[in-house]
């Protein structure tokens, strides 16, 4: 008898052309990404970490949300690391989900709840994280974000000290400020200031004392006393350079979501639906906008 012929179709996936590719392989220390509701966000927030979790056993992420619950819905996190690696990682669904590879590396999923702040600091004190990722960073507060990028740090030595974070526009949260010098006075992300890379430094304790530069020169220029006593304190072979982060905002569109909008060509319509400063602000990427005040 003869054997029966098995033929395997090979399946490839990778980030979709312009938003996705430019956020998966950025290697920033700070990277932001979104603006518009359905550009692929949270595909390109896995995307960005599959090549360390499938090749370095050291490597450690975390994917927060602000709560637990959304992190284990139809279509959330766990969802999509099934759609893009599927038998290849092994999923914990109970209590913190935790996503595992073979390599022996993983990334877990939970939640981060600011409304005590206290708590919070205690809930994440001791971790070290190699790459951060918060989904819809607009429910963080600064001080939060201030503080977890603290835990910043891992025993990864080909990926690690890496922020990613995704968003939709919001005027009243603070990373409208955080993003401003990529936004025209219309709200609108500037094109010829998408996916350029900048520096900054924090010379201080609130959003409105984050120094920026277009090189590190220029930021340690402006902040040379706070750094230079920072590095007398710490000592050890450091220098201005290791003080300053850099960043990177890519815009995601809708219409670069070609594999979504095959699917579903009319989810424009029903985004369109929310009306009014909300549609303004997650259709048309407007950052002047809060889509959660009414138009009355």
């Amino acid at each position: 008898m003869k054997e029966q012929e098995v033929s395997h179709k090979e399946v490839v996936i990778k980030p979709q052309e312009g938003f996705q590719m430019q956020f998966a392989s950025s290697c920033v220390d700070v990277v932001f990404g979104g603006g518009n509701l359905g550009g692929g966000k949270s595909f390109a927030l896995v995307l960005a970490l599959a090549e360390p979790l499938m090749t370095d056993g050291d490597f450690r992420a975390v994917i927060t949300r602000r709560s637990l619950q959304s992190q284990k819905t139809g279509g959330s996190f766990i969802d999509t690391f099934k759609a893009i690696f599927s038998d290849y990682c092994s999923v914990k669904t109970a209590d913190s989900p935790r996503i595992s590879f073979p390599s022996g590396a993983y990334c877990d999923l939970t939640y981060i709840d600011d409304t005590n702040l206290d708590k919070m600091r205690e809930q994440w004190k001791g971790k070290q994280i190699d790459a951060i990722c918060i989904d819809e960073i607009t429910e963080m507060s600064w001080e939060a974000f201030s503080y977890v990028q603290t835990r910043n740090r891992g025993r990864s030595k080909t990926f690690t000290g890496k922020f990613f974070a995704t968003l939709n526009p919001k005027r009243s949260h603070w990373t409208r400020k955080f993003l401003d010098w990529y936004i025209g006075v219309d709200g609108f992300i500037m094109p010829d200031r998408n996916g350029k890379v900048r520096y900054f430094y924090v010379n201080g304790s609130t959003v409105d004392d984050v120094v920026w530069g277009d090189t590190k020169e220029e930021v340690y220029a402006k902040c040379k006393i706070d750094i230079d006593r920072k590095l007398a304190r710490i000592g050890g072979d450091f220098d201005y350079t290791n003080m300053i982060k850099s960043f990177v905002f890519y815009q995601g569109k809708l219409s670069e979501n070609r594999a979504m909008l095959e699917n579903n060509p009319n989810y424009i319509g029903s985004v369109a639906a929310s009306g009014g400063k909300m549609a303004q602000a997650i259709i048309e990427g407007n950052f002047n906008v809060d889509p959660e005040v009414t138009n009355g």
